[in-house]
């Protein structure tokens, strides 16, 4: 059986949703007899306006699939090493649908990863879900992705809903180390699946949580290039804090005109994505000042890099 392939429905049965994945990757059944390699593909957005993200995100996902083959591969497969192969969603829904009808068209492969944005994972999971083609969904927050009854798509990290709340219970924390209480917040979001998604979150988790009063809830088109407008109708609801979502040409665009607008808060949130990818501070500096994103931590992870993290 050396060279044997891995069947969807295999995958599936030697997994379940519990045991999905080892550092992103899929354990397959235990006692399997050996075999050279598994093939596993990954749609991340490699251009486009999520590009630098994506492929920030894809360089990740290469050093897991390093990592865990130098380690002696797959090791209920008989140390069976994992192929990586990468599609591109050009950060659009259509494309990342055809990156993934693609895959699943090769029987050669057992599960995708895929797609980073959830505006282009939300539609992609359906195709999946229609061929029957394991998904993990390793980033794509939006909460109705993994809602929907589907029986082939799994998450592998949190949701915006539980993410999102998370950055309402900072701003209450904040509320109270400073003595300076939150009153009046505003949410400014790309309006796609993602930025609404996310803009309800914390629509959701201020009602929950907090006394906050919304004074502004504004929404800006994908690819948009200029966001004067949306900044000077939030300057003129004069929030205590504004809570963003968005990628990075629209996180540069929004810092910006923040600064060049004079609008003055106690502290600005993000649940991540643009915000929180590496080239931001270098395309705004310090106006990246009194901005604070809410990111998900395993304190369980032992390698010596997050042990140090932990301590400090």
């Amino acid at each position: 059986m050396k060279g044997k392939k891995i069947s969807r429905r295999t995958f599936i049965k030697g997994t379940g949703a519990a045991g999905l994945a080892t550092l992103g990757f899929p354990v397959i059944l235990r006692g399997a007899t050996k075999m050279k390699e598994v093939k596993i593909a990954c749609v991340y957005p490699l251009s486009g306006g999520a590009g630098a993200m994506g492929t920030n995100a894809a360089r990740g996902w290469h050093i897991a699939i390093d990592e865990i083959n130098a380690a002696g591969g797959i090791k209920s497969l008989g140390g069976a090493k994992i192929k990586g192969l990468l599609g591109d969603s050009q950060s659009t829904p259509r494309v990342g649908m055809a990156e993934i009808e693609k895959v699943a068209m090769d029987k050669d492969i057992p599960a995708v990863i895929g797609c980073w944005q959830s505006a282009v994972t939300f539609p992609a999971t359906q195709v999946s879900e229609q061929y029957g083609l394991p998904h993990l969904v390793a980033v794509s927050t939006q909460p109705k992705i993994c809602r929907r009854g589907f029986k082939y798509v799994w998450r592998l990290g949190m949701s915006s809903e539980h993410q999102n709340a998370g950055a309402i219970d900072l701003v209450l924390d904040m509320d109270k180390a400073s003595g300076k209480v939150a009153k009046r917040v505003a949410t400014l979001a790309l309006d796609d699946n993602y930025g609404r998604s996310c803009a309800n979150d914390f629509k959701k988790g201020i009602t929950k949580k907090s006394n906050q009063e919304i004074v502004a809830e504004l929404y800006y088109p994908p690819k948009t290039t200029n966001l004067d407008v949306e900044i000077a109708k939030l300057k003129a609801a004069k929030p205590d804090v504004l809570y963003l979502t968005g990628y990075l040409t629209d996180a540069n665009l929004v810092m910006r005109a923040l600064h060049t607008q004079r609008v003055n808060t106690f502290g600005n949130i993000t649940g991540g994505a643009g915000y929180v990818d590496p080239k931001f501070l270098e395309m705004v500096g310090p106006l990246a000042n009194y901005l604070y994103s809410v990111a998900s931590w395993d304190y369980e992870m032992s390698r010596d890099l997050e042990k140090e993290f932990n301590a400090n």
